[in-house]
């Protein structure tokens, strides 16, 4: 199989995913989103490899195309869901707020924090103080 081949990327797509996880965590956003998308097209990425992606457009692009953008691959993460990750809600909410659609933003962070309560509170406390301190600003956007 040819390195550059859609077959080896089908092969390899879950290390695609992983790689462009650590990219990220790094702060290389270009290359974690070529890599990313290198996945998608491979036709095997999942919920992760669509969490990530959207991730990556929200640190590389503010404007409302990359938004919606980003938005599009958590929508695709949804439908790949299988390990559940609490991270699209939040991701989700974030957008939102960049749209200054504060309705669906708080919608979504209420959301992140019921997926939080269903996790063992002990280990999640600095995501739960985060997410209620989002709800709190999605409740101040909406009473200007």
């Amino acid at each position: 199989v040819e390195k550059n081949d859609n077959i080896f990327d089908r092969i390899i797509a879950d290390c695609l995913t992983y790689n462009a996880a650590l990219q990220l965590y790094q702060d290389k956003y270009d290359l974690a989103l070529l890599t990313l998308e290198r996945a998608i097209r491979s036709g095997l990425a999942v919920e992760e490899t669509y969490l990530l992606h959207a991730m990556a457009l929200r640190h590389l692009g503010s404007d409302a195309k990359s938004n919606e953008e980003a938005l599009r691959s958590l929508d695709l993460a949804v439908e790949r869901r299988t390990a559940g990750s609490r991270f699209i809600n939040s991701e989700r909410g974030l957008l939102y707020l960049r749209l200054g659609d504060f309705n669906k933003a708080q919608a979504a962070f209420d959301a992140y924090l019921g997926d939080l309560s269903r996790m063992k509170a002990d280990d999640h406390w600095d995501e739960i103080d985060w997410g209620r301190k989002m709800l709190a600003r999605c409740k101040l956007l909406l009473s200007k």
